[in-house]
């Protein structure tokens, strides 16, 4: 990460973005420096406009994902304090996929 303002000036192409969606909020372990970004990411953003994000996780599972608790509260702090959850209850779509035969 540089401290020359390098990310900032990075992150004001996601301000015409109309509506930036995060798809599958966390699926892995994020480390300090990209946390970092999404933080920016959302600032950049923040009061602007939605910014649907989908995760089969529960909230409290996202905070595990991020390195650093400083980080953690810091960057998801934008998007829980403002956020509307719809919980969507059903089958998964993985159920309906064909089974492979795994024998021999």
């Amino acid at each position: 990460m540089t401290t020359d303002g390098t990310c900032y000036r990075a992150m004001v192409r996601f301000k015409p973005v109309k509506l930036p969606v995060f798809d599958d909020f966390p699926t892995t372990s994020m480390e300090a420096v990209n946390s970092v970004v999404l933080f920016v990411i959302f600032e950049t953003i923040e009061g602007e406009r939605s910014t649907p994000i989908a995760s089969q996780l529960e909230l409290s599972e996202w905070y595990l994902r991020i390195e650093g608790e400083l980080n953690t509260y810091s960057t998801l702090g934008y998007e829980v304090s403002a956020c509307r959850y719809l919980d969507i209850e059903g089958p998964s779509c993985t159920n309906e996929l064909p089974k492979t035969n795994q024998e021999g």
